[in-house]
């Protein structure tokens, strides 16, 4: 017997990379003199598919949030950041294909140490026209 039933909660999260060739990559700059935080589309996709948006959303651990958005593949959106408090920095983007893929990935940042990288954590969610299983 189960003593909390979560299964409802689980989204179909993997700790791996789906079998198929979607990959959601995007990578961070952050200027802190700027200030501002740059995300860019690295992902890669199945044949006959493309990225159809990459969401983006900042966040500090005061409660100062935004979010923006990347539309063509292998472009890059710049945040404003000012009035954030740069010692911790969340940083998530959810890349949606065209045909359906979705992943997750995010990090949280500390500052003023790294200033550059790449999100990671993936949460790969199945594509319903696709997968099985």
């Amino acid at each position: 017997m189960k003593a909390i039933d979560n299964s409802s909660l689980q989204r179909g999260l993997t700790s791996v990379v789906p079998a198929d060739n979607f990959l959601a990559a995007v990578n961070y700059t952050v200027v802190p003199g700027t200030p501002k935080v740059t995300f860019t589309d690295a992902s890669t996709f199945n044949t006959g598919d493309s990225l159809k948006a990459i969401n983006v959303y900042v966040a500090d651990r005061n409660g100062m949030k935004k979010t923006a958005q990347i539309l063509a593949g292998g472009g890059s959106v710049d945040v404003n950041i000012a009035g954030f408090d740069l010692n911790v920095l969340s940083l998530e983007a959810t890349v949606v294909s065209v045909k359906g893929s979705k992943a997750t990935i995010g990090t949280q940042t500390l500052f003023p140490g790294i200033t550059a990288g790449a999100l990671g954590f993936a949460d790969y969610q199945p594509n319903e026209n696709t997968d099985k299983g």
